[in-house]
Order: structure tokens, then C-alpha cells, then sequence
């Protein structure tokens, strides 16, 4: 080929030409991805899963079109395992000279979910299972919720809401200019035809086969923890990232779909699945179109929501929108009518979730009855006596029907308060193990700075002797001997600062050797079971493989192996040897 092209003229040139305008054109993927799908061809895939990746959901559609999910793990055990963190986006948005900080602001918030891996169908459970493994290296499941991967296509929506099979110019783009209502009735009318057509890819309740999962919009909490990554990122990339971990030279256009310029926005948004996916596989949660969510609007009072609930949620932005606007974060509230009728709007879609209803068999009732008692006993750790077996008993021995329900009222209040004593014991015992590991890393961060200054030692000591050697030697000139004799205090000066940081260093070791021993005894003020109950918490909370999150995977390691030292009695804190404290993890090349 290359031997043809030298004897065409002006092959370099035209080469050249199609060299540039091939860049010209990945360039705009990255400007304008509103305008990228022009060179992509129109398909079914194209319109309902155009990015296909291992552990995709996949439900079918009329028109033998299908909706692709990801799937979201609740990173706690249990039917009362909840994710708690905080939503929204901590900026100020302003209106004139007033700040609206109630729009936006971070608010705590919760998340469960009632489906868990049995509840999938048989075919998809043993992905679900090597997913969820990936995530924690324990036996155990974890509750669940499915996300759509993509916004709704107009091809997915045509097909559901008038069993229109054709596909058009703009099957591709999701769809907009259609009311929250209609939204929902898009989810409704899916369930139904999946009832009647292909009941085998709802979600059940194993115990309760006339209880199925349900398609629905995403709750606010749903939305957005599936937006900033889910289970894939860490609880302090949930907490404090604006968007997600993502390729920082590539940036959030690679992701998002919006306008750089407010004052020329861009006229459309990018067919779906255009750009990279999101950690948790999902696309197009950073602009496109905004995106309908299930319940009303509350607006932010300091760090949670207000108890007024007005128009529908939207999240996310759209392309029409700034970078700053079309975070996970981002919230607004919409309306459900305007004076003409149902609100709609040419930007605002939205993506289907699939939940179940909390309460079906009896199993699962059982089951949270079970866990919430659990939740509740109180601690022996806090108390000897268990007052709400006292109060039992005065409920049983009350004679008077007043006395006996101001007693259940207490044992009511007492089961709430353990609840809550419970949940921040947990909440305890994952800061105390943090606080270990960030404990050895601390001590290996010295032990660095500590091998660095005994390199400095060494070198200096070897380049003193060296110089006395010459200065003591009849080989050297005098001329050599009054230059050596010259440089020789400074590289004492340098020897003896070394040293002195030597010895800090040393000092600094035994220091946060003393506390780290001290804080490790604290691990009996715990139950053992909680600890490696929380232990496999925080193992699931460290995730990457860069160097940082490489050094706290070791120090995990070894908090996990002194802590099981302690509480299984195998040995002291003072066992410990120094080189596995101070052991660096090297990072992967």
C-alpha cells in the first residue's frame, strides 16, 4: 500500500487532507456531542443500547426492541441496610442579589431498597453475584435497585406509548417535550405489556410470586447515587465530588453533554449513550436532557429537605445548560401544570428504575422484624440490665389498661432509641477502623520520609569520610586538600541537620507507634462482631487502583490482621513488629 501511494500524485496531500478532517471530526465529538451521531449509523441498538457491556439488564420492548439497566448494590447488609449520605450540590446559585443556596445544598439522605439478588430472575443471578463480588469479598448479598442505562429514546417510547415500530431520524435522541405524567404513564404501560409478554424478566419476591418488581421513575436518591458512580466510588467520592472519579485529562466533556457558551447553547442533545459511561456504567447523567424524578420537590433548609413539596424534580441538566449546571447534584424543581395544561419542556426526559414494593410475603416481613430486633437489643457493651425486658415485664404485670399503655408508649420510645444508639454504634465503629488505617498510613508516610533521610545520612557520612581519607592522604595536592577543607563544614552542617531530622523521625515513629497500640486496645469497647461486621464495610468503601488507594488497601490489611490479633486474643500490640507497620504497598505499573 505504501509503495502504491508514492507513485499516485498528490496521495501525501490527500492524505493529509483526510488526516485533518478526520480530526477536525473527533474534535467535535468532543466540542458538539450533539452533533456526533450524524456519522453514526440509525439501528435498533442505536436507539435502545448502543454501548452493550457485561452485566447489562436487559428488558424487552414491543417492536422486539429491549431497555438496558445497570445494576445498583446497596453498600450495607440487610432488608434495613441504607446508604446514608448527602445529595444535592453545596454552591450558591444566584437570582439578582439574592442567594438560593435552598435550591441546591447538600442534605443528608438515605437509601435501601427492597429487591435483593434472589429476587432477579435465575438467569441473570449468577452475574449478579460476580458483580456483587467484585464489590465485597464476603459471602453475604446486598439489597438492590435497577437504574436504566440510558435515557428513554424516542424509539423506546414510541414503542411502548403507540406500538410505533418505525424507526426515524431522531429514534436515537431521547425523549423530550412530554409531562411528568405521561412520563410515569410511559412506566405503567410498560408493565403492563411486560405482565402480559415476558413476565420472566420482572424482578419476584421469593417468597410472594404475585408480588413483582415494579418499573417506575427513580427517586431523587436513587438517581443520584447511580448518577455519581454507586457503588463503584467510594463514600468520600459520593459525599465530595461535583460530578464522579473520571479520566481527569479527558475531562466532564467527555461525559456530559452541554453548552460551553451561555450565550449560544447548543440547539439539541446527543443520542444516547454518546459519550463515556459513568462509573457505574451508566450514561448521560451529566446534561443531555434533565431528567423527570418520581417524587415533589422539597427545597433544601440546612442540611436537609423542608417539609414543603411542590412541583416535580428534575436532576441533572440538560444541553442547554454550563458545566456548572449539569452536576449529579444539580436539582430544580419544574410543575406538573402550567396554565395550558401538563408542563413539558424540549430538554427534559427522563430513565426508568426498577424497584419492588417493601413489604410482600411473609418472609420478607419476618425477616425485617427479625433484623429491626437485632437493630434494637440493647447493647451489653452499655448496659447490664436490658430495660426494654423491664418494661416488658411491667407491660405484663399492669393491672390498670392506663398504666399498660403508657408503658408500651416507653418500650415503643426505648426500641427507637436503641434503633438509633445502634446506628451510630456502627456509624462508630467504621470512624474508630478508619481511624486505624489512616493511623499506618500515617506511620508509613513517615517511614518514607524516614528511608529518604537515612539515604541523605548515609550518603553524607560516606562523602565525610571520603573527604577526611583525602585530606589525610600524601596523594592529595595541597591545592585539593584547602578545597576539600573548605567544603567540609558545610557537609557536616548537612550531616548534622540530617541526623537531627533522623532522630524527629525516629521520635515521630515511637509517638504514633504509642497511639496507634493505644487505639488498637480500644477495639474491646466494641462487640467483636461488630467490628468485622464494619471491617468488610470499609474494605468495599476502598476502591481504585492508583497509588493511594493501593497504600490504604495494604493498611487495611493490616488493621484487619491486628484487629482479628486483639479481639481473637493471639497476641499483644506490643507483638507488632516495626517493618510490617512501616511496609509501604507498591503501586501497580
Amino acid at each position: 500500500m505504501r509503495a502504491t501511494s508514492r507513485h499516485i500524485p498528490g496521495t501525501r496531500k490527500a492524505l493529509g487532507l483526510a488526516m485533518a478532517l478526520a480530526l477536525a471530526f473527533a474534535m467535535s465529538l468532543a466540542i458538539a456531542p450533539a452533533q456526533a451521531q450524524i456519522a453514526r449509523q440509525l439501528s435498533p441498538q442505536a436507539a435502545t443500547n448502543p454501548k452493550p457491556a457485561d452485566g447489562d439488564y436487559l428488558v424487552p420492548l414491543p417492536c422486539d426492541l429491549s431497555m438496558a439497566f445497570r445494576v445498583i448494590f446497596i453498600p450495607e447488609r440487610g432488608l434495613l441496610g441504607e446508604v446514608t449520605t448527602y445529595f444535592g450540590a453545596d454552591r450558591v446559585v444566584e437570582s439578582g442579589s439574592q442567594e438560593q443556596n435552598f435550591i441546591n445544598r447538600k442534605h443528608k439522605g438515605y437509601l435501601g431498597s427492597a429487591l435483593s439478588i434472589d429476587s432477579l430472575p435465575e438467569s441473570f443471578q449468577a452475574k449478579a453475584w460476580e458483580l456483587k463480588n467484585a464489590l465485597s469479598d464476603d459471602k453475604e448479598g446486598r439489597q438492590l435497585y435497577l437504574i436504566g442505562k440510558y435515557e428513554v429514546s424516542n424509539a423506546q417510547y414510541r414503542a411502548v406509548m403507540a406500538n410505533d415500530c418505525e424507526l426515524k431520524p431522531d429514534s436515537a435522541l431521547p425523549v423530550t417535550g412530554i409531562s411528568w405524567y405521561e412520563a410515569t404513564d410511559f412506566t405503567a404501560k410498560l408493565m403492563e405489556w411486560l405482565l402480559a409478554n415476558a413476565p420472566d424478566s420482572l424482578p419476584r419476591d421469593p417468597g410472594d410470586q404475585r408480588s413483582v418488581g415494579l418499573l417506575r421513575l427513580p427517586t431523587e436518591e436513587e438517581w443520584e447515587f447511580a448518577a455519581r458512580g454507586g457503588h463503584n466510588v467510594s463514600q468520600d467520592d459520593l459525599a465530595g465530588e461535583e460530578f464522579f472519579p473520571m479520566d481527569r485529562e479527558k475531562g466532564p466533556r467527555a461525559y456530559g453533554v452541554y453548552s460551553t457558551d451561555p450565550a449560544a447553547p447548543l440547539k439539541a442533545p446527543a443520542w444516547i449513550g454518546t459519550l463515556l459511561p459513568n462509573p457505574a456504567g451508566i450514561h448521560d447523567t451529566v446534561g443531555n436532557v434533565a431528567e423527570f424524578i418520581f417524587e415533589a420537590f422539597q427545597m433544601t433548609l440546612g442540611s436537609r429537605l423542608h417539609g414543603s413539596a411542590g412541583g416535580p424534580v428534575s436532576k441533572g441538566g440538560s444541553f442547554k445548560d454550563v458545566q456548572k449546571d449539569v452536576s449529579p447534584g444539580t436539582r430544580t424543581e419544574f410543575a406538573f401544570f402550567r396554565e395550558t395544561g401538563p408542563a413539558k419542556s424540549p430538554d427534559l426526559g427522563f430513565r426508568v428504575a426498577i424497584s419492588s414494593v417493601n413489604m410482600g410475603s411473609f418472609g420478607k416481613l419476618d425477616q425485617i422484624a427479625k433484623e429491626y430486633g437485632e437493630a434494637t437489643k440493647t447493647d451489653s457493651t452499655l448496659a447490664e440490665d436490658d430495660p426494654i425486658k423491664v418494661v416488658e415485664q411491667l407491660i405484663l404485670s399492669a393491672e390498670n389498661p392506663v398504666d399498660r399503655r403508657s408503658y408500651e408508649t416507653l418500650r415503643s420510645s426505648l426500641l427507637d432509641y436503641n434503633f438509633r444508639v445502634n446506628e451510630q454504634r456502627k456509624l462508630s465503629a467504621k470512624m474508630y477502623i478508619s481511624n486505624l488505617i489512616y493511623g499506618v498510613l500515617g506511620i508509613r508516610t513517615n517511614a518514607v520520609r524516614l528511608q529518604v533521610t537515612n539515604q541523605y545520612v548515609k550518603m553524607l557520612q560516606d562523602a565525610i569520610s571520603q573527604v577526611k581519607r583525602h585530606l589525610n592522604s600524601a596523594d592529595t595536592s595541597d591545592e585539593t586538600k584547602k578545597s576539600l577543607r573548605s567544603k567540609l563544614p558545610a557537609l557536616e552542617a548537612s550531616l548534622k541537620d540530617y541526623l537531627r531530622r533522623q532522630n524527629e523521625l525516629n521520635t515521630a515513629y515511637a509517638r504514633q507507634r504509642e497511639r496507634y497500640e493505644t487505639l488498637l486496645l480500644q477495639s474491646t469497647d466494641y462487640p467483636p462482631e461488630l467490628i468485622f461486621e464494619q471491617l468488610a464495610m470499609v474494605k468495599q468503601d476502598i476502591k481504585g487502583d492508583d497509588r493511594y488507594s493501593l497504600q490504604l488497601s495494604g493498611c487495611y490489611t493490616t488493621v484487619a490482621n491486628h484487629l482479628d490479633l486483639i479481639l481473637n486474643k493471639k497476641g499483644k500490640p506490643s507483638s507488632i513488629k516495626r517493618a510490617e507497620l512501616e511496609q509501604i504497598p507498591q503501586a501497580k505499573s
